[in-house]
């Protein structure tokens, strides 16, 4: 009844915090009309934050990007330092889902500016489209500024949505791949290590689409710095064309195992055996058994293709290490029918 909705608007208004939080999820429930959603938006100023993030919460998860009229309250929330980090999140995509306004663009690219918050807003404005993501060049051409790390890790985070795009979607991520990868190629050559590194990083993130960082990115790949070589050859290996895979070949007799282990697995995600499989039976024959099992795990993923490896895989199965017994069964099971030479051999590792 209406007169019962009153009364809880009313109690929105109560000295005590406990009543103020029943009476919003009491509205919340009832499902709010235009005037009961004005009032409990008023909350998000409320002076307790439990009953601030309660009622945004609950904001959220009813009309996510689609309330307007909380825009400012949740930019209020994410100013605050008592705002949990979990809200934080919830609060920015709620953002990013809202149609963009000057306004918006304007308060997030103010957020980037907070070393916590940098992320999160990169991402923000990142789902909004290649129209909003000025701030996010800007900050890409200034590595030295405390920014660039958080816009890098949004970049980079973006791998997921990537792998699992539509088609028109990969046209829009395409297009912005265009829109950041100069600044990043950029700042591959970067003095600091850490530069160089964020910026791998964030390239990894674009997969196949980061194709015309390449060659950049194979310069790192004897990088003095441990973290950026094995960041630039994850990223290559994401990029996963013939000329990528061509990179990694470079790097079959890196003296650092780790390196070798590496490029074994980035190996397993290039799209063309014809030059995958070549360097991953030199990496079979490894002087380190990580580096072999990382090799195995890779030809794995090539099926029926990686027949070439089939006599080496046969004489792993009576290796000392379990580890590369069990995979190399795994890739002679891969192969398929034309293994079933292999199938005394397997009897024999089963005994």
């Amino acid at each position: 009844p209406s007169s019962v909705v009153d009364l809880l608007i009313q109690l929105l208004a109560d000295p005590d915090e406990i009543v103020r939080d029943r009476a919003q999820r009491s509205i919340h429930i009832i499902g709010p009309d235009d005037r009961q959603l004005e009032a409990i938006v008023g909350l998000l100023h409320d002076e307790r934050m439990d009953v601030r993030t309660e009622v945004a919460g609950n904001l959220i998860s009813s009309f996510g990007g689609r309330l307007k009229r909380a825009e400012q309250g949740f930019f209020d929330l994410l100013q605050s330092p008592e705002t949990p980090h979990e809200m934080g999140d919830d609060l920015l995509m709620a953002l990013a889902d809202m149609p963009p306004s000057p306004e918006r663009i304007a308060n997030l690219t103010e957020l980037l500016r907070d070393e916590h918050l940098t992320f999160r807003a990169a991402e923000a404005l990142l789902e909004m489209g290649l129209d909003e993501v000025h701030p996010i060049l800007e900050v890409l051409q200034s590595p030295e500024c405390t920014e660039f790390q958080g816009v890098c890790q949004a970049i980079g985070s973006l791998h997921h949505a990537i792998d699992e795009a539509s088609t028109e979607a990969i046209s829009r991520y395409r297009t912005l791949a265009d829109a950041v990868l100069p600044p990043l190629i950029d700042a591959l050559c970067h003095e600091e290590s850490d530069v160089r590194d964020y910026s791998a990083y964030a390239i990894h993130g674009l997969r196949s689409l980061a194709a015309p960082a390449t060659e950049s990115l194979g310069q790192l790949l004897n990088d003095p710095s441990d973290s950026v070589r094995l960041q630039a050859i994850e990223a290559v290996g994401s990029i996963g064309t013939a000329a990528a895979c061509a990179e990694l070949s470079t790097v079959l007799d890196h003296e650092s195992n780790e390196t070798r282990c590496e490029v074994a697995k980035a190996l397993g995600y290039c799209i063309s055996a014809s030059e995958a499989i070549p360097a991953l039976l030199r990496l079979l024959d490894d002087r380190n058994a990580d580096v072999q099992a990382a090799a195995l795990e890779s030809l794995d993923r090539f099926g029926s293709r990686a027949l070439p490896a089939l006599d080496r895989c046969r004489h792993l199965l009576q290796a000392d290490d379990a580890w590369l017994r069990k995979w190399a069964a795994n890739v002679i099971g891969a192969i398929g029918p034309d293994a079933l030479v292999a199938e005394p051999d397997l009897c024999e590792a089963c005994r």
